[in-house]
């Protein structure tokens, strides 16, 4: 999974730097993090932890405002106490998102994301010999945000929840930025839609 989202920030970045044809179809790569917090039976004994994440995005020209696309996100919550003990969680994940507003001349942008792939949730114990079992479960994730919509690269803020079980669950407060998406999310729209 960390050569996942590793890959994912490497092609950020190589779109970033790039001109054109991808940009031109409304294609963006968004990338962030933020702090998680356990839910369910992880919210037993965990401190505030922090998660990171890279995806990509794809409106549906016939739809304004509707997406698709993925993301992966990696989330470390410690637990208490003087151990190093924390469980980890890694998803992949293909989503829908709604924008919207997304052919308004507004640049605030509400959005909402949700999806269904793989959760890893694995324990990670202090000890040399200590435990360390992690098990993959199909997951989902919902959340919502506000986007500013700018030329090449727009930031975000939002609050989504993952999980693949009552031992999996967390929620996260994030920031990120969103990069491509053809010279502004309103503009792409309004170009795929002929407008």
């Amino acid at each position: 999974m960390k050569r996942i989202m590793l890959f994912l920030a490497a092609l950020v970045v190589a779109v970033a730097l790039s001109s054109g044809s991808i940009q031109a179809q409304g294609l963006s790569f968004h990338l962030g993090g933020g702090i998680a917090m356990g839910a369910g039976d992880l919210s037993d004994n965990t401190e505030t932890g922090w998660m990171g994440f890279a995806g990509l995005n794809l409106p549906i020209a016939s739809m304004p405002g509707l997406g698709i696309g993925a993301t992966a996100s990696y989330a470390h919550i410690p637990y208490e106490g003087e151990r190093d003990d924390a469980t980890n969680i890694s998803a992949l994940l293909a989503e829908l998102s709604y924008l919207i507003g997304a052919t308004s001349s507004s640049p605030f942008k509400p959005y909402v994301r949700a999806g269904i792939g793989a959760v890893q949730h694995k324990y990670d114990s202090d000890y040399s010999n200590g435990d360390s079992d992690s098990e993959t479960k199909v997951g989902f994730g919902a959340g919502a945000g506000i986007l500013y919509a700018m030329r090449q690269v727009s930031p975000f803020l939002g609050a989504h929840f993952i999980s693949s079980g009552s031992e999996t669950g967390y929620y996260t407060v994030y920031a990120g930025i969103s990069i491509g998406g053809g010279g502004g999310t309103a503009a792409a729209v309004r170009r795929a839609i002929g407008r």
